[in-house]
């Protein structure tokens, strides 16, 4: 599960990458527009860009008001042709309202980038989790005029981090309340990660001194030879073993099964 969670995660992060590239491409192609009104001088060719991107792009002033949405982003809140002088602020859920206009009040006052997860309210009756970047356009007296914004919708992702950590929750449940002794360790350097108290109490070992020694000590001296040929790497996902011994604190040999 842990793996699958990094997994998601590094495809998450290199998703929000490609979005950061992106619209710092769009920005760099609008630095040269006029100001005043940076909606309407907006190049053929890049809007046809910014149309064409699987991304939510949008415009807006310090009020929220829009003036300018891809279809990306008409899509998602069902806003069919001309959606200047609607606040994006409405599509949100109303309890996060108060808190984003403070915050974006604040960005105002003292412009900057910024990135933040934000939850919006779809046309469809659903809340979609989406990665916003907030790029503010200034004149030339850093007074700001717009935002141009991208959204990366990270809905399914969050989704399954959740699904990942509700079943990480449960098989750490199991763990760590299996009657038998549960002990996990790296395939690579044999060091103990985690053991269950079942284990603490049949071997003797206390859970400091189990997550400083490796499989290795808890295996007799005759097993030292089949244990370093044993190659924990290429093991099936489950795997039954018989014939080994494991050495309790007090010297003790048991057989195991594993």
């Amino acid at each position: 599960d842990q793996m699958n969670k990094q997994r998601t995660k590094a495809a998450l992060l290199t998703e929000l990458e490609q979005a950061h590239k992106r619209i710092a491409a769009l920005a760099a192609a609008t630095d040269g527009e006029n100001k005043a009104h940076p909606a309407e001088k907006q190049s053929a060719s890049l809007r046809a860009l910014m149309e064409a991107l699987d991304l939510s792009l949008c415009r807006w002033r310090p009020d929220t008001t829009l003036t300018y949405a891809n279809e990306k982003y008409r899509q998602l809140f069902g806003l069919p042709g001309e959606i200047t002088g609607q606040k994006w602020l409405n599509f949100l859920p109303e309890a996060t309202r108060a808190a984003t206009a403070a915050f974006y009040a604040e960005v105002a006052k003292h412009p900057r980038t910024v990135t933040n997860d934000r939850a919006v309210l779809g046309e469809d009756g659903n809340v979609h989790q989406y990665h916003w970047i907030d790029i503010p356009l200034l004149d030339k007296h850093g007074k700001i005029l717009e935002f141009q914004s991208v959204g990366l919708d990270v809905t399914e992702r969050k989704q399954a981090e959740e699904k990942l950590s509700q079943s990480e929750t449960q098989y750490r449940y199991l763990f760590e309340n299996n009657p038998y002794p549960m002990l996990a360790f790296d395939a690579q350097t044999l060091k103990f990660l985690a053991v269950n108290d079942a284990a603490i109490e049949k071997y003797g070992y206390s859970r400091h001194e189990f997550l400083n020694m490796t499989i290795a000590d808890i295996r007799p001296e005759a097993d030292a030879k089949r244990l370093r040929e044993f190659n924990v790497g290429e093991l099936p996902v489950f795997h039954h073993a018989e014939g080994w011994q494991h050495k309790l604190k007090d010297g003790t040999l048991i057989d195991v099964e594993i």
